[in-house]
């Protein structure tokens, strides 16, 4: 992981990251800031949802309503 306060979303989507091999370094589009390490599926749906919190949170409420 890199180093100091960011963490690896690895832990939320218990994937083994192969730092180098599918791993994308996050960062936010608007200041740039690196938020931490993801692997692709993580990089590629937090980048379909744009971002947004708002539209996850949505699609959280959907998947726990359809439960």
């Amino acid at each position: 992981c890199l180093v100091g306060s960011e963490m690896c979303i690895r832990d939320r989507c218990n994937k083994s990251l192969d730092l180098g091999k599918h791993t994308h370094i996050d960062h936010c589009h608007t200041t740039l800031k690196v938020r931490g390490i993801l692997c692709s599926s993580c990089n590629t749906g937090l980048g379909l949802l744009k971002e947004d919190v708002n539209i996850m949170q949505e699609m959280i409420n959907y998947v726990n309503r359809a439960s």
